[in-house]
C-alpha cells in the first residue's frame, strides 16, 4: 500500500483513539458533576465563587466552605466538559478529512492494516516496559 495512505490510515487511528480519550474524560466528568450539587449558587455563596480556599473568610464554617468547594468544582467539572468537547470536534474533524484523502475502495483495509500496525506497536512497548 502506498506510504501516504499508510501515514493517513495511521493518523486517523490515532486521531480516533484520541476522540475514544476525550469521551472518556467527558463520561467521567459528567459523573463527577452529577454528584455535586445542581441548580444556582446560593445567593449568599455567590461572592465567594471566584476565591481559593486560602481566600475564604474564617468566619465561614466548614460546612460551607465544603459547599462552596462542590460549586466551584462542579463548574470547573462543566468548563473541562465543554473543553473536551471541542477538543474532541476538533480531532473529529481531522478524521473527517483524512477520511476524504483515502481513496474508498482501498479505506477498510488502510484502517484495518494500520490498526494493526498500532497493536503490534502498543505489544512492543509493553514488552520493552517490562524488560531490565
Amino acid at each position: 500500500m502506498d506510504i501516504t495512505i499508510e501515514t493517513t490510515a495511521d493518523q486517523i487511528i490515532m486521531r480516533q483513539a484520541s476522540i475514544q480519550a476525550y469521551q472518556r474524560n467527558i463520561d467521567t466528568f459528567a459523573a463527577i458533576v452529577s454528584g455535586l450539587p445542581q441548580g444556582e449558587v446560593p445567593p449568599e455563596l455567590t461572592a465567594y465563587m471566584a476565591m481559593r480556599a486560602e481566600e475564604l473568610p474564617l468566619e465561614l464554617d466548614d460546612g460551607t466552605v465544603d459547599l462552596i468547594h462542590q460549586y466551584q468544582h462542579r463548574d470547573n467539572m462543566r468548563r473541562r466538559i465543554r473543553a473536551e468537547r471541542q477538543q474532541q470536534a476538533i480531532e473529529q474533524s481531522v478524521v473527517d478529512v483524512h477520511l476524504t484523502q483515502i481513496p474508498e475502495e482501498l479505506r477498510e483495509q488502510a484502517l484495518q492494516e494500520a490498526q494493526a500496525r498500532l497493536v503490534q506497536r502498543q505489544a512492543q512497548q509493553a514488552q520493552q516496559a517490562v524488560q531490565p
